[in-house]
C-alpha cells in the first residue's frame, strides 16, 4: 500500500481495512487486564526491528521490566501512565508525544482505551545503551522558547525555490547508533522543490498546513492533527504559506551501520 513519495498515516488505519487485531499480549507480560490490541504497520524493516504505524488497545497494565525497544509515540486518544523504578509516574494524554528508550525499567499503565502513532527501533545487534539509570521518559515540547528550539542552518540551499526559510529545531532523543532521532521543528513559509529523502520520517503536524508532492504529480495537503510519512530514497516536495510546527521521528538507515 506504499505510495510514491509520501503517505498519510490514517489515524484509524487504511481506508477499507482499518486496524487489524494482533496476537494477544502474553499473560507473562501482564500485571492486569485482558487487552485486545489492533494495529497497522505502514512501513517495516524486519532485519533491524524497525516498525512505523498505528496501534490501539483496551485497558491493561504491563509488568515492570526493561522496555524492549526504542519507541516514539504520539497519542491520538486516551492516556498512558509510565511508572519508573523510583515509583514516580508520568502521564501522557492525547495530543502529546513521548519516547521510551530501550532498556529503561518501567511499567506501562492504561486505565482505558489508547490509540497512538508509533515508530519503533529494536536494533538487536546494537551496542548496549550504557547506564540505564541515566535514562528517562522523554517528553518533546511543541515549540516556543520554552522548548529550547535552536536556529537550524540550511544544509542544502539549492532545494529551496525563492527565499530561504528560517527553521528552528531541537532533538529530544537520539539512539546510541544515531540512526533514530526524535525532535520538534518549526519553519517559516517555504517552497522545497522535488528532492530525495535520506531518511524515513514520521511527521505529526502540530500547527499550520503543508503541501507535499511527488514525482508522479500527486500532491496532498496535511493540516494540524495530520501525520505524514516519507520513506528514505523517495522524492518529495514540501511547501507552506504560513509557519508550520511539527514533531518528527526519523530513522536514517545509512547512519551508524558497520
Amino acid at each position: 500500500m506504499t505510495k510514491t513519495g509520501f503517505m498519510r498515516f490514517e489515524p484509524h488505519g487504511p481506508k477499507g481495512t482499518g486496524l487489524v487485531e494482533w496476537d494477544p499480549i502474553s499473560a507473562d507480560e501482564l500485571e492486569a487486564g485482558d487487552p485486545v490490541q489492533r494495529g497497522h504497520i505502514y512501513h517495516e524493516e524486519p532485519a533491524v526491528g524497525y516498525l512505523a504505524g498505528v496501534w490501539d488497545c483496551t485497558a491493561m497494565t504491563l509488568k515492570f521490566c526493561p522496555y524492549p525497544v526504542h519507541e516514539f509515540m504520539f497519542l491520538l486518544e486516551g492516556a498512558v501512565t509510565m511508572e519508573l523504578a523510583d515509583k514516580s509516574r508520568i502521564t501522557v494524554t492525547a495530543g502529546e508525544a513521548f519516547v521510551i528508550p530501550k532498556g529503561l525499567p518501567c511499567k506501562w499503565i492504561q486505565e482505558g482505551y489508547v490509540r497512538k502513532l508509533f515508530m519503533i527501533l529494536e536494533d538487536p545487534d546494537a551496542a548496549p545503551a550504557g547506564d540505564v539509570a541515566t535514562q528517562r521518559i522523554i517528553l518533546p515540547q511543541a515549540g516556543g522558547p520554552e522548548a529550547g528550539l535552536q536556529k537550524l542552518e540550511i544544509g542544502d540551499p539549492d532545494v529551496y525555490a525563492g527565499d530561504l526559510p528560517e527553521q528552528r529545531n531541537h532533538i529530544y532523543f537520539q539512539d546510541p547508533s544515531g540512526r533514530m532521532r526524535v525532535g520538534a521543528w518549526q519553519g517559516s513559509p517555504c517552497n522545497r522543490v522535488l528532492a530525495p529523502s535520506s531518511r524515513n520520517e514520521l511527521m505529526c503536524i502540530l500547527e499550520g498546513a503543508v503541501r507535499l508532492g511527488d514525482k508522479t504529480g500527486r500532491s496532498e495537503t496535511f493540516e494540524t492533527g495530520d501525520a505524514v510519512y516519507v520513506r528514505a530514497g523517495e522524492e518529495f516536495s514540501w511547501s507552506h504559506e504560513t509557519e508550520v510546527r511539527k514533531f518528527y521521528a526519523i530513522y536514517e538507515p545509512g547512519l551508524g551501520a558497520s
